[in-house]
Formats: structure tokens, sequence, C-alpha cells
């Protein structure tokens, strides 16, 4: 008789593969298990094949230090929030520029994130700077022209902006925000849908 005890076994999770590429009706093509050790740091590791009727496994460390360099990726959050606008910045500089449309999509995901976490619609303190990157990134996709022809992310821009402008009591940037939607954006979506070029 052995003296080696199994180790003791905690939480279970069961991952399914997707389905058989092939045949779409034989379903999944089989799932993968991952039970943790107790007492260790190590993974058992199963994987289950239907069609091969295989079952392999091994155990492996536990779960890894991330290698993702988190301070560089909110250094550069940091840098798109504090670029200026694109009327008041340097013309020769397109690289660090609003009229980027890389940069311009970095700073709308940015925008996003602080809206999402906004927790009364009623606190215009809270909107406040929200309009203000809203205004950059407006000026940016108006200097692009329309962000090099995305109408639709520009649309949503614009629309966020009149929102934001509303929920901040900032009037001048929906008066702004307004403008551009309705009589530049929409004037020149609308020249496009006819084939009628603007430039």
């Amino acid at each position: 008789m052995s003296n080696n005890k199994q180790p003791l076994e905690g939480l279970t999770i069961r991952i399914w593969d997707v389905d058989n590429k092939d045949d779409k009706k034989k379903g999944s093509e089989g799932f993968r298990e991952y039970t943790e050790q107790i007492g260790s740091t190590d993974l058992k590791h199963t994987v289950h094949k239907w069609d091969k009727k295989e079952k392999k496994q091994d155990t492996k460390q536990g779960l890894k230090k991330s290698t993702r360099d988190w301070a560089a990726e909110d250094k550069k959050l940091n840098q798109v929030q504090e670029l200026s606008l694109v009327s008041r910045s340097d013309n020769n500089d397109s690289n660090q520029s609003l009229k980027t449309v890389a940069l311009q999509h970095e700073l709308w995901s940015l925008i996003l994130s602080k809206v999402s976490v906004i927790q009364d619609d009623f606190d215009k303190k809270q909107w406040d700077p929200i309009v203000d990157l809203l205004r950059k990134l407006r000026e940016g996709v108006y200097a692009s022209h329309w962000s090099e022809g995305n109408y639709g992310f520009a649309i949503q821009v614009f629309q966020l902006s009149i929102d934001c402008a509303i929920k901040a009591g900032r009037y001048e940037e929906l008066a702004k925000s307004l403008v551009g939607l309705i009589e530049n954006l929409y004037v020149v979506l609308k020249a496009s849908a006819l084939g009628i070029n603007t430039c």
C-alpha cells in the first residue's frame, strides 16, 4: 500500500471548447478543466476530447504574475489626456496632435471609461472635465476631416458631447456641439451619401 497521499483538490473550473469547425452538428470538441490543489500554487490541468476519447492530464503552476506594464499604460492615458486643443497646438507636430486618428480613439476610450464611473448624473462637477476632453476630441475629429471620413465615430463624439454638456450645464459647449453635428457633420454626411464632394 502506497503512503503517497493524493493532494486535496479545491475549486474546478471547466472551459468548453468551441464547436467542431468541420461539423457544427457535433457541437463542442471537448473541454478543459483546471483544478486547484490545496496547499499548493499548482493547478491540475485536464483536457477532454470527445472525438479522440482523449484525456490528458498535467499539473501546471498556478496563476502567473502579469507581465503587463500598467504604469506605462497609465502614463500613455495621461499623455493623451494632456494633449492641447488642436486650435492651440503646433501644426508641425502631427504625431502628438489630436488630428491623429489613433490618438482620437485613445482619448475616446479614456472618456468612455470616465463616463462609466460617474455615479450622479446631476453632479455638474463630475461632468465638467469630461466636457473639456470632448471639446479637444471634437476639434481633432473636425480638423482630421471627420476622423478621416469615419462619420459614425464622429457622430458618436458629437452626440456624447451634447449629452455631457447638458449634464454639466455647459451651454456654450452644447451650442458648439449642436452646430457641429447639425450644420456641419450631418451636411457632409448627406453630401457624401449623394456622392457630392464638399472639400
